[in-house]
């Protein structure tokens, strides 16, 4: 049954995409969900700081250091925070708190700003019975708001955990889809590709078989360049590469091609002092260019003197140029073989190193730093899609040139 490795190579390369795809979209939506995340606790920090400047400016206000209109201001404040987090809010980018204890808390503290609230609308006078009650408040508002701080932060380390663990899956995953494609489909590959060169070398001796025979163009000169005599393929051969009979007893000169000059009279002379040449050319008739196996073989007489050498030609167009694609597609399967065991594995080990900063607990790492993380593992998820990318496109040219 005929090879097609075609079906296992697509698939492969679509599982790939389709591993990288969705890792992709996994790490973009679970950034932009961290995203949100840090501005709620950003946000929840900033209330814990804002409860805390009323209870200083009621302070200041009744050292009649500050105004009601400042107390006011930072108020609105505090309570647009506060609705933000329970009802969400497009101008700050949030969603409502969807973590049912830290919502059920913060449903609670509402009763804190609406204290607030009633006391500056009623305007009491300002003394020290009025403030302790204001700390009392506050101080309370803070404690809670510590516990929804710690709320949120617990879910979001919760969630890096998950994303954490989905981004080794999928990278393992990945691992195992270039490994099988390396196995089922680039190993067979250069299995045929060898099996191709066994083929070549084997016609090769064929045609150092046929080189006996009278198929070849055979053609003895004598040592002042005079055509002693030829065979028929020879006759053939001349007649159609130049347009001109070969006669025994001329100069062979004129059927030397010009690119060709300087070789033949090298390899000639090396005949003559006994030494057999094999060269392969690529010689140009009227525009057409053809690859000859050249041999030259000195001839001896009775007494072993040079008596002339024998000019073999045999046409091995097809033969090098099909070794030349050979070698060209094998220099490729080299190059994929290389960027498999270097290119990537340099943003595969990345991925284990982030991978494995994020998950060990012997690591403290800061929410920023685990957000620098995460993007660091997409960028090395996309130094990987464009190393298989580059890989597909090679192994598309060993199929289809």
């Amino acid at each position: 049954m005929k090879y097609r490795p075609k079906n296992k190579y697509v698939f492969g390369v679509l599982m790939a995409i389709l591993v990288l795809a969705v890792n992709q979209l996994f790490i973009q939506y679970w950034l932009n969900q961290k995203n949100e995340e840090s501005r709620m606790i950003n946000l929840s920090g900033r209330q814990r700081m804002l409860s805390q400047k009323i209870n200083l400016e009621y302070f200041q206000l009744l050292n009649q250091e500050v105004g009601y209109n400042e107390l006011i201001e930072t108020f609105k404040n505090w309570q647009a925070v506060h609705f933000a987090l329970l009802n969400g809010n497009k101008a700050l980018s949030v969603h409502p708190v969807t973590n049912g204890d830290a919502r059920k808390i913060l449903v609670g503290l509402s009763k804190n700003i609406e204290y607030i609230h009633h006391i500056l609308n009623e305007k009491p006078t300002i003394d020290l019975n009025i403030i302790q009650k204001i700390n009392k408040n506050q101080a309370d508002f803070l404690i809670k708001m510590d516990a929804v701080v710690k709320k949120l932060e617990d879910e979001s380390d919760k969630k890096l955990r998950f994303i954490v663990i989905i981004e080794i899956i999928l990278a393992i995953l990945s691992i195992f889809i270039i490994a099988a494609e390396v196995i089922y489909v680039y190993q067979p590959i250069e299995k045929q590709l060898l099996k191709t060169i066994d083929e070549l070398e084997s016609s090769e001796s064929k045609l150092l078989a046929i080189l006996d025979s009278s198929t070849d163009i055979n053609i003895f000169i004598s040592p002042d360049l005079k055509v002693l005599n030829f065979n028929k393929s020879a006759e053939e051969n001349v007649l159609h590469l130049h347009q001109k009979q070969l006669k025994v007893g001329e100069d062979f000169t004129p059927f030397i091609t010009t690119s060709a000059y300087e070789s033949f009279h090298e390899a000639f002379g090396e005949a003559l002092h006994g030494e057999i040449t094999i060269t392969e050319t690529e010689l140009t008739f009227n525009g057409k260019k053809i690859w000859f196996k050249i041999r030259f073989f000195p001839v001896y007489d009775s007494h072993s003197k040079i008596i002339g050498v024998t000019f073999n030609a045999t046409s091995i167009d097809e033969r090098k140029k099909a070794e030349i694609k050979v070698n060209e597609q094998l220099n490729i399967l080299k190059e994929i073989a290389w960027q498999q065991s270097h290119l990537v594995r340099s943003p595969l080990v990345n991925i284990l190193g982030i991978s494995t900063l994020l998950t060990d607990k012997q690591y403290q790492i800061t929410a920023e730093e685990q957000q620098l993380f995460l993007t660091q593992l997409g960028d090395e998820a996309n130094r990987l899609d464009g190393i298989i990318k580059d890989i597909v496109h090679k192994t598309y040219y060993v199929y289809h040139e």
